[in-house]
């Protein structure tokens, strides 16, 4: 230890091993636990339960669950969920009306010292209206319909999950580090992620259901990249047209008449497609991954981003650099032999595979 370390002078906060440099990304989480941000958000002193059953399904039933697992801290909230109904419709319809206003606003008001003659207008059912007037009116309606919602929330049935906070952060997390792993009558107990990071559709899926859905997720997702790998064997054909045209004529004669347009074809086209499929895969994997259950939209963002990992490993080095490799080898060995080359010529070839394919 370094004297300005022992007498206290130039000591920088302890960080524990955290600080070490081989540990960044727990840095980032350090950084981001002690964050006024997180401090100060009431998820982050919340546990998310899952999976209660019917007789503890109210604010009581969740209060006598958590007693029963002995647990070192009090609860300062406890809320069962309950069906929502039309809220999150009504919101999410309420927060298009307002960026609708928005933009109407900044475009009557991008220049205060010289408003426009006429106020913005749009047409309803055929007619036109005042813009701002007309979603005002329309924001102030939807504001109604929601807190008539909500007041209704406490007289919903309610769901099989519930959250319960503590007082502290430090709490939650020492609460979910004891029962990490642990199942009490089928109930599971986790940090509680961001309101709007849940997949609340997936909240109430109990576990068969999410098994099931799993398995058949799982074959769904096999024969999609299964029969996804067709069009990309199609789009490695087109990458190594060169090859083609020793035996295809059409080709040939494609490559010796129009050289530029052929090597722009073959650089260009399968290259493009290539692109366009890959833009399509994450879309299915995900709609796949919350189809088989995931809880949060990060949750499925770490699912999405392994499969497709795994699946781009496969396609581009079996697909694209083992088949054109090998499509390559075929047709040489097609021509030598047709050639009726030595056997010595052909085996002085196929000694050089290894440096084509490093080279691939």
């Amino acid at each position: 230890m370094s004297p300005q370390s022992a007498n206290g002078a130039n000591r920088r906060p302890d960080w524990g091993w955290a600080d070490h440099p081989t540990f960044g990304f727990s840095r980032l989480r350090w950084q981001y636990f002690r964050s006024d941000e997180y401090q100060s958000s009431l998820h982050a002193r919340s546990l998310l339960i899952t999976q209660i059953n019917k007789h503890n399904q109210s604010d009581q039933g969740v209060n006598n669950l958590l007693q029963t697992l002995a647990i070192p801290y009090p609860t300062t909230a406890l809320h069962i969920g309950r069906k929502v109904g039309t809220l999150p419709e009504l919101i999410e319809a309420h927060n298009n009306a307002v960026r609708k206003l928005e933009e109407v606003l900044t475009s009557y008001f991008k220049n205060p010292d010289r408003l426009p003659t006429n106020r913005p207008t749009m047409r309803v059912k055929r007619k036109k209206v005042d813009a701002i007037d007309f979603l005002t009116a329309k924001i102030q309606r939807f504001e109604e319909r929601i807190e008539v919602a909500r007041q209704e929330q406490h007289s919903r049935k309610p769901e099989n999950y519930g959250f319960a906070s503590f007082e502290a952060v430090p709490f939650a997390h020492i609460v979910a580090r004891k029962l990490e792993g642990k199942s009490k009558q089928g109930t599971y107990f986790q940090l509680a992620p961001q309101p709007k990071d849940i997949i609340w559709s997936n909240l109430t899926m109990r576990d068969a259901t999410r098994t099931k859905n799993k398995m058949f997720g799982g074959l769904l997702l096999t024969v999609f990249c299964f029969f996804y790998t067709i069009p990309l064997l199609a789009v490695a054909l087109l990458a190594n047209l060169g090859a083609l045209s020793a035996y295809v004529k059409f080709i040939r004669d494609w490559q010796d008449d129009y050289s530029w347009l052929f090597s722009a074809f073959v650089g260009v086209v399968p290259s493009l497609l290539t692109f366009m499929l890959q833009l399509i895969l994450p879309v299915v994997i995900r709609k796949i991954t919350s189809y088989q259950g995931a809880l949060t939209h990060s949750q499925a963002d770490r699912t999405v981003t392994a499969r497709y990992s795994a699946f781009l490993l496969i396609t581009q080095f079996f697909v694209f650099s083992l088949f054109g490799v090998a499509f390559q080898i075929a047709s040489q060995i097609y021509l030598e032999l047709s050639g009726n080359y030595s056997t010595s010529k052909i085996v002085t070839y196929l000694l050089t595979i290894p440096d084509k394919l490093q080279n691939t």
